[in-house]
């Protein structure tokens, strides 16, 4: 049962240090990278070659933006250090089930370069900063050392509004409707947003928050669809066969919709950790909302 010896006998590795940044869980089925590392200052972007670009219409529009070869990894940066990162979808490959790309997602055309005329993308994007320390003149600094220096993470909610996903467990309970789903280790507790067994599936968020050892350690993105083509440079999405007991798995506590969906779409999520080590990450049965579920699974 690998499951379970994953599950019992191992304790969380307590105070992570959230000096990194991260993306991309593995290792899964077509995915022999994974944990990359991505720039958290302008100068570390520059270095390895990602290209600065000017951001699509919405909020925080002071932060710079420099994005990986292809596009589809972009950070945000105030001035000279990580504040967000937004994720780039070419549109006419984007297929999505129960959520409408219309009202998560923002069109962005890429910068034109010589005969490449660009190319238009689907974005959606989450903030480490907020536009009140900004305008107070508190925004991230290196030498601080934490990816996340503020109160969490900022994401857009169903009106459009951003909403905060706080930095600890105890508020993301006691102060948002996310709810505790199951620990995978490698990736964290999963918290969605207002998912419970009554949750109409067209009102899911695609955002999720991951904590382990009562912090914030982690976020992500996930939704019923994919891109039909691959993406060029690197693999940078988690592209999934999904069935309802694999989605169980990582979601006990959801409606039937969303099983539904599971069995007939794929899955396209993307993880992201705010630390250098997230294989690191274990589980305790009391990180999961229910761990029969991962039994099931195995």
């Amino acid at each position: 049962m690998k499951v379970l010896f994953l599950l019992l006998g191992i304790s969380v590795i307590a105070g992570f240090d959230l000096d990194g940044f991260r993306v991309t869980y593995g290792p899964l089925e077509n995915i022999k990278e994974y944990f990359f590392k991505i720039p958290r200052t302008v100068e570390e972007a520059k270095m390895e070659g990602w290209s600065y670009a000017e951001r699509p219409p919405g909020p925080l529009q002071q932060l710079k933006m420099y994005c990986s070869p292809g596009w589809y990894i972009c950070p945000l940066y105030a001035p000279d250090f990580i504040a967000g990162l937004q994720i780039a979808l070419p549109a006419d490959d984007l297929y999505t089930a129960a959520i409408d790309p219309n009202k998560w997602f923002t069109k962005w055309k890429t910068p034109a370069n010589g005969s490449d005329p660009g190319k238009v993308y689907w974005t959606i994007t989450q903030y480490y900063v907020s536009e009140e320390t900004l305008e107070a003149g508190c925004g991230p600094q290196a030498i601080n050392g934490s990816t996340l220096q503020g109160d969490g993470v900022w994401v857009h909610d169903h009106s459009g509004q951003l909403m905060l996903i706080p930095r600890t467990e105890a508020e993301i309970k006691s102060k948002t409707p996310f709810t505790k789903q199951n620990c995978i280790p490698r990736m964290g507790t999963h918290y969605r947003y207002n998912m419970t067994r009554e949750m109409p599936c067209e009102t899911q968020l695609p955002w999720f928050a991951l904590t382990i050892d009562g912090q914030l350690i982690g976020s992500g993105l996930q939704f019923f669809g994919d891109l039909t083509k691959p993406t060029e440079y690197r693999n940078w999405f988690e592209r999934i066969r999904s069935t309802r007991t694999s989605a169980r798995a990582v979601v006990p506590i959801g409606p039937e919709c969303y099983y539904d969906y599971a069995d007939k779409h794929r899955t396209f999520s993307l993880h992201i950790y705010f630390m250098d080590d997230p294989e690191k990450i274990k589980c305790r049965l009391e990180d999961s909302a229910d761990p029969s579920t991962l039994l099931e699974f195995n």
